[in-house]
């Protein structure tokens, strides 16, 4: 060990006498295994891992820090990783400790003959930062400019035609909100299944009740939805093929009738509509506030034909999703076990109202297959059995009160490659907190890029303490998705 680690072990040592030094053959095999091999790693208590690595140069290499070490980081809660610096040259590395402190890695200061102490906490102060640039209107330049120019979708020329109108409507929300729905009638009858005869069915006016936009004061989440539409159909466009295999093997329809664009489409504008149900209950817990009222969906929900119907095709499909197998979805027409105990379980999570993902997931299904029964809807029928329940399951997954209870289902971490659309829906609902409540922090969307790789967006928060308040958020988003590709990354700083 050379010298300047030994003083380190004494100094911590001092510091916490119970401290165990560990040699490498007794480190954990996660440890072992990284490329990352510290100074030092200590046994802690609670079974803590303490690795260090010694600085004296006064900087760390960023990219692996950020790519190795952060990683280890996020993977193992019980790993703490201090990085020691000298104290003379400080002044010169205030950027490896912010660096650092970002990553979640603690900055220590160290002279020899002069002890071992953290950098002050004020240091790590906020300085103030400099005022976002003013946001007009309702749909970030960059999200517009990818959704520009798309060859893959079948409404790639209504997007471009939305994108061409939209700064018409500058800061006005009446007229964005008229923009929004008129685009989104042309979309639902793009398909050749629904334009020759533009049909009615998948009219805007058929899903007026579920999306709740009869007023400018509930718009917001329809532009939410909008945008995250929008963002998600570059995504969609440079993955096309791989994303069509994926859900064709959850399909009962021709393959010259399924289209991705569609299913994406449902799993964006219908993600948030179980919100209203969720807010009730919440709002009678905060003006009550009486233990021993509550607000609670009713069993006889049920018995309804759609609701039923929805439930046995729901859980068939989250059955096949965490079988992990490489057959075909038989479209619910069989009863599986492992998707009645679903079922089982999903129905009792619904009736608490307070996980906005399940109710929207169930609402969104059972209205479509509400709309199926009619004689005269046969015509759709295997077109929206083979669209609908794999948005629908998108849906319920989202919200991230359900992962938890998903990994026991099988069903989190989502196999971006298995079940693309949940996966797209979940990274970008993580990272779009434009303009979503009046009173909100500032927030922006810098940059936004697809290519052959994945997506990257930049999103920047008017200070330190906002960007902070997103931190659960942001670490949980990156436990929540596995495989690839794509890759989907977020980057979120001040300006």
């Amino acid at each position: 060990m050379k010298p300047y680690v030994k003083k380190i072990l004494h100094l911590l040592r001092e510091q916490d006498p119970s401290l165990t030094h560990l040699e490498p053959g007794s480190w954990p095999e996660w440890l072992q295994a990284s490329k990352w091999k510290p100074d030092l790693v200590l046994s802690g208590k609670a079974h803590a891992i303490i690795a260090v690595d010694v600085a004296l140069s006064g900087s760390v290499p960023h990219t692996f820090y950020r790519e190795v070490v952060g990683r280890l980081l996020r993977d193992h809660k019980t790993l703490r990783v201090l990085v020691c610096l000298p104290r003379t040259l400080f002044d010169q590395s205030h950027d490896t400790a912010k660096f650092c402190q970002r990553l979640g890695i603690e900055v220590w200061l160290t002279g020899f003959g002069l002890g071992l102490e953290p950098v002050p906490p004020a240091f790590f102060r906020e300085q103030p930062a400099r005022p976002l640039p003013h946001r007009v209107g309702q749909f970030p330049q960059p999200i517009l400019d990818r959704a520009k120019g798309l060859n893959k979708l079948l409404f790639s020329e209504i997007l471009n035609d939305f994108a061409r109108r939209i700064p018409q409507c500058g800061d006005s929300d009446a007229l964005t909100l008229a923009l929004v729905k008129e685009t989104v009638d042309d979309l639902l009858i793009c398909h050749p299944h629904f334009r020759a005869e533009r049909d009615p069915f998948m009219r805007l006016v058929s899903f007026e009740n579920l999306l709740k936009t009869a007023s400018i004061e509930s718009s917001d989440h329809v532009f939410h939805s909008f945008r995250v539409f929008l963002a998600g159909c570059p995504i969609i466009d440079r993955f096309y093929r791989q994303f069509s295999r994926s859900a064709q093997k959850c399909a009962i329809c021709g393959k010259a009738e399924m289209r991705v664009e569609y299913i994406w489409l449902l799993t964006a504008l219908f993600h948030d509509i179980g919100r209203p149900k969720e807010s009730l209950k919440d709002l009678v817990a905060q003006e009550i506030q009486d233990d021993e009222i509550s607000i609670t969906g009713k069993p006889s929900r049920w018995n309804i034909a759609h609701y039923q119907r929805a439930q046995g095709i729901l859980g068939s499909l989250g059955a096949f999703m965490a079988s992990k197998t490489n057959g075909q979805w038989d479209g619910g027409a069989i009863d599986d076990e492992d998707g009645i105990d679903l079922s089982a379980e999903w129905m009792t999570i619904y009736d608490r109202l307070d996980c906005h993902g399940m109710i929207s997931a169930y609402d969104f299904l059972a209205n479509i297959l509400r709309m199926m029964t009619a004689a005269g809807e046969r015509k759709h029928r295997l077109f929206m059995i083979s669209h609908a329940p794999l948005a629908a399951l998108a849906i319920l997954l989202h919200d991230w009160r359900m992962w938890d209870h998903a990994k026991e289902w099988k069903l989190i971490p989502v196999d971006i490659r298995r079940n693309p659309l949940a996966a797209i829906l979940i990274y970008i609902d993580t990272w779009d907190d434009y303009k979503r409540k009046p009173g909100d922090p500032v927030v922006s969307i810098a940059e936004y890029e697809v290519n052959s790789k994945g997506a990257r967006v930049v999103v920047e928060w008017e200070n330190q303490a906002a960007l902070q308040a997103q931190h659960q958020k942001y670490k949980s988003f990156r436990e929540s998705l596995t495989g690839g590709p794509p890759s989907l990354r977020i980057e979120a700083k001040t300006r």
